[in-house]
């Protein structure tokens, strides 16, 4: 069951966008928009009386239409999307709307001064990376693989130390393997942070799935078509397609996505099935190599008997690895789970979009 606290904090902070100032201001326009009475605010609120009055005459002069206009509350998000929450269902304040208005036939999000460019945790974050993925044909080549696997190939070069004798090096045949196998994913978690760090296109095809919800949402009525800025005044009005390019590069420049990856913590014994993973395949070579020298206990090893096992182990991992790059050409999502890397995003959540 999921524990209390996180359904908590999820929802917390989901209940604190809903009593925002920018969330009141949804309510001024709807009801400015649909000549009703104006809801009551409080007295701490700065929306100004005219607010609503102000975003409608100026919304009606971009061309916007319609006989009415609400706000939008949860919609349920689409499966590609839950996938990321199970075995848990997904958390209530995961499925706010990235639409926070519909007039007519247009889906509206509203950003005020200072605004969020997306709510929710981890798990979201996790999902608006895959999303972005899936749009960015350069992090998704072939060539990656391939570079992985020159990368993986250096396990089927083993060569183990003759210091203390070559009986005792084989017996720490493991540790050697596990050593080797650290510093490879080591190098390979490195390679793919540059990877996305260095591309421009991600950080693009992240801040427009965290601006729009279109993966989250699929076509549904939550997915935000417009960006409106605004102020408390119902003033300095900007009103865009959120697919405009230079409205999502200009978010993404001030947004700084920076993505870094955590290795979960394998033990070399550890051997999965049904899946390829990275540690249970080291394990697969670490008890190959035990296996070849434990045929050969309590024999004298000459150099063309520890050749012949060397090339033995050499064409198991090769044969290994080519399989595991098959699979691996999949997809990044199929190297991510190979290699038990979980996607930490870090970026700025904050944005003044009236600078934008």
């Amino acid at each position: 069951m999921k524990p209390f606290k996180q359904f908590i904090s999820e929802d917390i902070q989901f209940l604190n966008e809903s009593n925002s100032e920018g969330s009141k201001m949804e309510l001024v326009i709807v009801s400015a928009w649909n000549n009703t009475e104006p809801p009551k605010l409080s007295k701490k609120t700065k929306i100004s009386p005219q607010a609503g009055k102000n975003i409608v005459k100026f919304l009606k002069q971009q061309g916007v239409t319609g006989t009415k206009a609400y706000k939008l509350k949860s919609m349920e998000v689409t499966d590609e999307w839950a996938e990321f929450w199970k075995p848990y269902n997904v958390a209530g304040g995961t499925k706010t709307p990235k639409t926070d208005i519909v007039i007519g036939n247009e889906r509206i999000s509203i950003k005020m001064g200072d605004a969020q460019l997306m709510s929710g945790g981890k798990r979201e974050a996790k999902a608006t990376f895959y999303a972005a993925v899936k749009n960015t044909p350069s992090v998704q080549s072939e060539n990656l693989a391939k570079e992985i696997y020159l990368k993986l190939n250096k396990l089927s070069e083993l060569t183990l130390t003759k210091e203390g004798g070559t009986r005792e090096a084989l017996k720490k045949g493991n540790d050697i393997v596990l050593e080797k196998a650290n510093k490879i994913n080591h190098e390979i978690k490195n390679m793919l942070e540059n990877l996305f760090n260095e591309n421009q296109e991600f950080k693009y095809n992240f801040v427009y799935e965290a601006m729009s919800g279109e993966v989250k949402f699929g076509d549904s009525k939550a997915k935000a078509i417009w960006l409106l800025s605004t102020d408390e005044n119902g003033q300095n009005n900007k009103f865009a397609k959120i697919k405009n390019k230079q409205l999502i590069k200009k978010v993404s420049e001030v947004t700084n996505v920076d993505c870094r990856f955590k290795t979960m913590s394998q033990k070399i014994e550890k051997v999965k099935t049904g899946r390829y993973h990275y540690y249970g395949v080291v394990g697969l070579i670490a008890k190959k190599l035990k296996e070849e020298f434990d045929y050969y206990d309590g024999i004298f090893l000459t150099e063309n008997i520890i050749t012949g096992i060397f090339k033995k182990i050499k064409d198991f991992v090769t044969d290994l690895f080519e399989k595991v790059i098959e699979w691996l050409k999949g997809g990044i999502k199929r190297i991510m789970e190979f290699f038990e890397f979980e996607p930490d995003i870090n970026f700025n959540n904050q944005i003044n979009f009236s600078k934008i």
